[in-house]
């Protein structure tokens, strides 16, 4: 189970009586390659094509007008996260194969009219991207090479004025290549979307690949520290969970001092909740769900889902707060 980390990120209300503190959630990447933990140093080996970009008009290609764009500009932006870019290199980025394409081709579509079976044509502009990423240690040992591709689409036609929908492959086709921006400030608007994009797609993939490094998830859990309308303040509790969000996000200390931080809050919330005795008390129920929605929470925050889920359980018996959901969505994503 990948170890999820949280940052602090504002203020949230539930109802009128009920605070809670939004936190945003990291996961810890833990890459598929195993590289040597004094391997710190990298540096890239680029071969540009010095070709001209193809077009492919339904499968066939022949070269356009336009030269391959240089790329080092792009690849240079690359960074590994928790490495540093230095000329003797433990580790050697090796990009090749580079090759921006138009394509124009087809998409089918058929349906019946009355008895006939009709095929409709719509035709597809695309700009594409690729090029062969190679990860090397020092020694020449290949770590891993994959192609990587972007793919912009850009336009489509699926039929006339004169004619309506298409109804003839040929016709498709011609009637987008004809559409086509062939200006040379689009091509390079194009061309510069898609370089972006597949430098992006390849930076991900060699940091997924090879770096251990925390990335932030569209999750946010909601810590409840002081909740209002009765005697119960436990925000002195969260003052180091709170502190966490200063350390880099990429920092090895991280996961760390997440552990220390948590399972220290973790037996304090217990201690708290071993002190309600009276649970026929209001104030106490609210109380018991707080502290049950907090080591949920905690325990999610962790990546240990079936443990959350018996808090949350333990806290919806209550029938404390009933329009909250934020855990209990949370766990049912998975």
């Amino acid at each position: 189970m990948l170890v999820m980390l949280i940052l602090i990120l504002q203020d949230s209300i539930y109802g009128q009586s009920l605070k809670g503190e939004s936190f945003r959630l990291f996961k810890l990447n833990v890459p598929e390659i195993k590289v040597p933990d004094d391997y710190k140093y990298y540096d890239f080996e680029l071969k540009n094509n010095v070709g001209n970009i193809l077009v492919n008009i339904d499968g066939e290609k022949s070269p356009m007008d336009y030269k391959q764009p240089d790329i080092t500009s792009y690849i240079n932006r690359i960074r590994l996260y928790n490495n540093i870019y230095y000329y003797i290199p433990d580790l050697i980025i090796k990009i090749d194969g580079f090759n921006l394409e138009h394509n124009y081709y087809v998409e089918s579509d058929s349906k019946r009219v009355g008895s006939e079976k009709v095929t409709y044509y719509t035709a597809i502009f695309d700009v594409v991207g690729s090029l062969n990423l190679k990860l090397e240690d020092k020694t020449g040992s290949v770590l891993f090479e994959e192609r990587i591709e972007y793919r912009k689409n850009a336009d489509k036609i699926a039929g006339d004025e004169d004619s309506g929908p298409f109804k003839d492959k040929a016709k498709a086709i011609s009637a987008m290549v004809k559409q086509a921006p062939y200006s040379s400030s689009n091509y390079k608007s194009y061309h510069k979307e898609v370089l972006r994009n597949l430098v992006a797609n390849l930076s991900q993939k060699l940091n997924r690949k090879a770096v251990s490094y925390y990335y932030p998830i569209n999750e946010n859990l909601y810590f409840f520290k002081k909740p209002e309308k009765f005697n119960f303040d436990i925000k002195f509790l969260f003052k180091d969970l709170f502190e966490l969000k200063s350390i880099k996000k990429y920092s090895e200390d991280y996961r760390e001092k997440f552990q220390i931080v948590s399972t220290k809050l973790r037996g304090q919330l217990l201690a708290e909740l071993a002190k309600i005795t009276e649970t026929d008390k209001s104030s106490e129920l609210k109380k018991k769900w707080v502290l049950y929605t907090n080591l949920g929470n905690i325990e999610y925050a962790l990546g240990n889902i079936e443990k959350a889920q018996e808090y949350l359980n333990l806290s919806r018996e209550l029938k404390v707060y009933k329009n909250y959901h934020g855990l209990f969505d949370l766990i049912n994503r998975k």
